[in-house]
């Protein structure tokens, strides 16, 4: 199957070079990103190609009023060392999101104040593997995004599929909890890549004084993550850990067919999140105030049949387990979704060429896996300071640091401490006039010593192509949430073709 996506992907760059229409595969695999200026939705990349670079010939020949644009994304990566027989040490993701915004000419532009209307639509074709032990694939053809937007000063709508970012923190951010993400790859992605759209109405009123905005999730959209199966599942290789440990033999057989059941909320108009959030500028300082009552973003494990194993089941050694009763077995492992109030706090400005930001989160409740394998809940609070630099021949430096508090703490959370400090951020520098952008990422627990390191090197020579070379490095305790995945250091290939 990964031999047809290869190919499939390799066709689809033939075409877009040779100025086929790109619609006509959207039937086939589609796929597409929302741009719609970052000053509209901070953060969020535009695949647009620049004003001075040339159109395809399919999309020059479409009304003046549609825009298309898109990319087309290969990722490949190799595990740098196999620990366990049933761990991937493989992975291959292929990508395609096809995006079209059409502007009705409905509006005169000589108005006195003028109105901006324009619908946005973007579908996404995602095949994920991994492998080639043990192999696992997914493969998702949807729609990505699909809203309209409609603004007459001092009011913005916006209704219908969507991503929505709060917050002022770069990577960790504890106040941007509108949409759920994609966690199959765990936080490798950057967060513009895992988020996930959802159904919302978002209206913003702004003022002299201070703007007002307010949302509405009408549906729960859950993360998408695995339970059971790959490096980066919720429950890891645990399966395969049981069939390696002293299980009673009439046992092994549910093993197999151990499962996962999903309480999720039910989908109905009176059951949805919603959040309301203010923003001011003032003295140089930009500062906003936020609350959302909204379902968590990760699974609350109700029940678990396993809860006599401790956390090392999650290494690649067999646990030791308990004797069982003679004829019992294994049942199911029951998750829901709980409902939470964050309240948020945002800041940002500017001094002396720096840039200083900070955001913090209070919740009043959030799941925690423990050693049981079972879910608690208690109140956090979180936040992060952050301050960066843009100085000479194109160097850029952030720094971050983050305080992550759990109330009546319990010591039998996993990976989590009653108090986490940690640093995160990024280091890069471009050279050969842009064309090579050399980025060091990081994030590392004070408290526990885990880390996590991403280096890559970034190739734009090509016009509308992109290369990257990195690698994923992981390093901490068995107890600790990144020192978890210490065996799952990868090197990785991204080639993007951007239209």
């Amino acid at each position: 199957m990964q031999i047809i996506r290869l190919a499939l992907f390799i066709l689809t760059l033939f075409l877009l070079q040779q100025g086929f229409p790109v619609h006509a595969l959207a039937a086939e695999q589609a796929d597409t990103e929302q741009k719609v200026a970052q000053a509209e939705s901070p953060g969020v990349l535009m695949f647009s190609p620049p004003a001075d670079q040339p159109r395809e010939a399919g999309a020059a020949a479409l009304p003046k009023t549609i825009d298309l644009s898109g990319i087309v994304e290969l990722k490949t990566a190799l595990d740098t060392r196999k620990t366990a027989d049933f761990e991937h040490t493989r992975m291959l993701r292929n990508r395609i999101r096809l995006e079209s915004r059409w502007t009705p000419d409905i509006y005169p532009a000589e108005a006195a104040t003028p109105t901006n209307l324009f619908f946005l639509a973007s579908v996404q074709s995602d095949y994920l593997w991994f492998g080639p032990d043990n192999k696992t694939d997914d493969y998702y053809l949807e729609l990505f995004e699909g809203f309209m937007h409609w603004s007459r000063f001092p009011w913005e709508i916006r209704l219908g599929r969507q991503r929505v970012r709060w917050g002022k923190a770069d990577g960790i951010s504890p106040v941007d909890n509108l949409n759920p993400h994609d966690l199959r790859e765990f936080l490798l992605p950057e967060i513009e890549e895992r988020k996930l759209p959802n159904w919302m109405a978002r209206i913003r009123h702004f003022s002299d004084w201070f703007t007002l905005e307010g949302v509405y999730i009408p549906f729960f959209e859950p993360p998408r993550l695995d339970y059971f199966g790959t490096d980066w599942a919720m429950f890891g290789h645990l399966k395969q850990i049981l069939r390696q440990s002293p299980l009673p033999p009439e046992l092994q057989a549910q093993v197999d067919h151990l499962s996962v059941t999903e309480n999720k909320p039910p989908r109905r108009l009176t059951t949805g999140d919603w959040g309301i959030r203010t923003a001011r500028t003032f003295d140089g300082w930009d500062v906003a105030a936020s609350y959302l009552y909204a379902w968590e973003k990760m699974p609350h494990v109700l029940n678990n049949p396993l809860t006599h194993l401790a956390s090392d089941t999650f290494s690649p050694h067999p646990p030791t387990l308990p004797p069982t009763r003679a004829g019992s077995g294994i049942d199911g492992i029951d998750v829901e979704y709980r409902r939470s109030s964050i309240f948020g706090l945002e800041m940002e400005t500017t001094a002396n060429g720096f840039g200083l930001r900070g955001e913090g989160a209070y919740f009043d409740r959030r799941s925690f896996l423990t050693r049981d394998l079972v879910s608690m809940d208690k109140a956090v609070l979180h936040y992060v300071l952050g301050v960066d630099y843009l100085g000479e021949q194109d160097w850029y430096v952030n720094l971050q640091f983050g305080h992550h508090v759990v109330f009546g703490y319990d010591p039998e959370i996993l990976y989590w401490n009653r108090h986490d400090y940690s640093v995160n951020g990024e280091i890069s520098k471009e050279f050969w006039r842009g064309n090579i952008e050399a980025v060091f990422r990081y994030y590392y627990n004070i408290r526990d010593k885990s880390v996590m390191l991403n280096p890559h090197l970034v190739l734009r020579y090509f016009q509308n192509w992109e290369l990257t070379l990195g690698l994923d490095f992981f390093e901490g305790g068995s107890d600790t949430f990144l020192g978890q995945y210490r065996n799952n250091d990868q090197i990785y290939c991204i080639i993007r073709y951007y239209f």
